[in-house]
């Protein structure tokens, strides 16, 4: 569930606006709220309630007045209201939480380049909002890496649901964050998914193409580049491409997947 705000203002008095019932209608049933309309003791009025709606209901809500003899206005405009599910639990840590890089949603350990561990983000972007941020570290283990003779980090992001409504901009590193320039697919504005890992090619002094191109050597030769330390740490900006809707996208992140 969570908690709706309704306010409004009412003409005071014991003839005209003595109180203010507010009703909401959703597939749960019905429920009403009834408040005072305060007198700021100029003639103006207004009033304040709130409401607990379920998640993934959509409210009509409206407004009735009543005298002190308790009759009944019409009633007012109707509100429409939905409550998004799943929740969008980010931003119930700040109202800057997640919105920008230097406040993005961080804390997630370290992916390890052994596929032992991924990450999962749940969200969703509505009308008062712009963009979700997300700070994601990885490690690439060297040592591994010349023991195996392979350079097992693979970086990779993918929406798991809401691919057809969110896209994504990956900064690899902190250099020029929030310039679409410096990303990783620069304006290329149709990202739904990422990957960065090592590949060997068949560049001019390494005509014999390995036949895993993630293989890698201790100190490199003619057929396999040397291991290479591919730490970093991603930003991922999610943007919201199509609606203003409840629908929620849900990002996962992994590191080592063969």
């Amino acid at each position: 569930t969570d908690t709706v705000d309704f306010t409004g203002t009412c003409e005071p008095g014991a003839l005209e606006c003595s109180t203010v019932t507010v009703t909401c209608v959703d597939g749960t049933g019905t429920q009403s709220s009834t408040v005072a309309c305060n007198d700021d003791g100029l003639g103006n009025g207004d009033f304040a309630t709130a409401m607990t709606i379920a998640r993934g209901q959509t409210a009509n809500c409206s407004a009735v007045c009543a005298d002190n003899s308790a009759n009944a206005s019409l009633a007012s405009n109707t509100v429409v209201t939905e409550v998004c599910a799943p929740e969008d639990t980010y931003e119930n840590v700040s109202d800057i939480y997640g919105d920008s890089s230097v406040a993005a949603v961080d804390g997630f350990a370290t992916l390890l380049d052994d596929n032992s561990a991924d990450h999962t983000m749940q969200g969703n972007i509505v009308a008062d909002d712009t963009y979700d941020w997300y700070e994601i570290p990885t490690s690439d283990d060297v040592v591994a890496d010349r023991i195996a003779g392979v350079d097992t980090y693979n970086f990779e992001l993918a929406f798991a649901a809401g691919v057809a409504d969110y896209r994504m901009v990956v900064w690899r590193g902190s250099a020029g964050l929030g310039d679409e320039a410096s990303s990783e697919c620069a304006f290329d504005t149709d990202v739904t998914a990422y990957s960065f890992f090592a590949e060997d090619t068949t560049l001019a002094d390494k005509p014999n193409l390995p036949t895993n191109p993630q293989a890698c050597s201790s100190a490199g030769s003619p057929f396999y580049n040397e291991c290479a330390d591919f730490s970093a740490t991603y930003w991922v900006r999610v943007n919201r491409a199509a609606g203003e809707d409840c629908t929620s996208y849900t990002l996962q992140a992994f590191n080592g997947r063969p």
